[in-house]
């Protein structure tokens, strides 16, 4: 787990690579029900939004649902720790980790 931990850091440096910690201490959150991918295209009519199910995934690209998830991507955003404090909390919780 500690070189992983490790790695997320590193790649956390990247400048087209943002990473954010959103801590169990912060509730109930907008992706509580499961996880998402928003793929931007370069113009909106590109842009798609990848839903991991019970037994595969879903596309969905009409615009009232990529609201939705980009909303919740924004809020689950706000929630999180900043990428400061979130580097700080991945690099503490990797030196916990021997191995």
């Amino acid at each position: 787990m500690r070189h992983q931990l490790t790695h997320l850091l590193a790649m956390s440096q990247r400048p087209n690579v943002t990473v954010q910690v959103l801590p169990f201490t912060r509730g109930a959150h907008a992706a509580a029900v499961g996880s998402f991918v928003i793929l931007r295209g370069q113009t909106r009519e590109l842009d798609v939004v990848y839903v991991d199910i019970l037994g595969g995934g879903l596309f969905m690209e009409k615009p009232k649902e990529l609201d939705r998830y980009k909303l919740a991507f924004e809020y689950l955003s706000a929630q999180a720790l900043d990428f400061e404090s979130s580097a700080d909390l991945i690099d503490t919780v990797s030196q916990e980790h021997i191995g």
